[in-house]
């Protein structure tokens, strides 16, 4: 299974703003199994998603997608969600 890190950045940031939204109308079970969710797929992001740059390995980039075998693509796509937008979207 391939995981596209954009898209799951996109989630992440749609399940905070779920949490938070639901936090004002008092959906507290909602809101906390948001934020724990949005939590855990960051965690899976960093700990997956990460590597060192192959232009200067002492910094690190985001892959577009990642296998469970260890695999990833270092590329971007002109579709929303991409890496180059993620500071726009959050």
């Amino acid at each position: 299974m391939v995981n596209n890190i954009p898209q799951n950045i996109l989630v992440v940031v749609c399940l905070s703003q779920l949490a938070e939204v639901a936090k004002v109308f008092n959906k507290d079970k909602l809101s906390q199994e948001s934020r724990e969710l949005a939590l855990d797929i960051d965690d899976a992001i960093h700990e997956h998603g990460v590597f060192p740059s192959p232009v200067d390995p002492e910094k690190y980039i985001y892959a577009f997608e990642v296998d469970g075998f260890g695999n990833k693509t270092l590329q971007d796509d002109a579709n929303m969600p991409n890496l180059l937008g993620a500071p726009y979207i959050g």
